[in-house]
Order: C-alpha cells, then sequence, then structure tokens
C-alpha cells in the first residue's frame, strides 16, 4: 500500500511538473486573470456612467435653480417698476390736487 501511494504520488508530481501542465496552469491563470481584468473593466465603465448621470442631474438642478434666481430678480425688477409707477402716479394726483 506504501509503495503505491508513493507511486501515486511520483505520478501526480510528474504531471504537474510536466510542460503541459505548466501550461495548463498558465493558461488558467491568464484566463482568470483576463476575466477579472474584464469584471474590473466593467464596473469602472458602471461607475463612470453612475458619476455622469449625477453630474448630469447636478447640472439640471443648477441651471433650474439659475431659472429660478432669474425669475426671482425679474419679479423684484417688475415690483420696482411697479412701485416707481405708483410712486409717480401719487405725485401726479398731488399736483394736480394742489392745482385745483
Amino acid at each position: 500500500a506504501t509503495l503505491a501511494t508513493s507511486g501515486a504520488e511520483g505520478a501526480d508530481t510528474a504531471v504537474n511538473n510536466s510542460p503541459d501542465a505548466t501550461g495548463l496552469a498558465s493558461d488558467l491563470k491568464v484566463a482568470q486573470l483576463e476575466e477579472e481584468l474584464r469584471n474590473v473593466r466593467a464596473q469602472l465603465d458602471s461607475a463612470i456612467e453612475r458619476q455622469d448621470a449625477v453630474a448630469e442631474r447636478e447640472l439640471r438642478v443648477s441651471n433650474r435653480e439659475r431659472a429660478v434666481a432669474e425669475a426671482e430678480l425679474e419679479d423684484v425688477e417688475a415690483e420696482e417698476a411697479l412701485k416707481t409707477q405708483l410712486t409717480e402716479a401719487l405725485n401726479g394726483a398731488r399736483d394736480a390736487e394742489r392745482a385745483l
């Protein structure tokens, strides 16, 4: 039994050390590394797409905020113009009363 085990171990060692086994192990390792690289690239592409989507949303939000600020500024300017018109109308009415 010891001889049989020893012989099997020797045969296993011979196969593992043979050029074909080494080449196969190397090919397998290369295939695994290539698969890992594909996975990392896919993850990177996905992260870049998410980052682009976030940047696009932030740009849309910024554009909306700018539009709201511009609208608020227009409202303030319109209010000031209305106040000026009302002031001029009141002054005109007072001048007319004095003239009477």
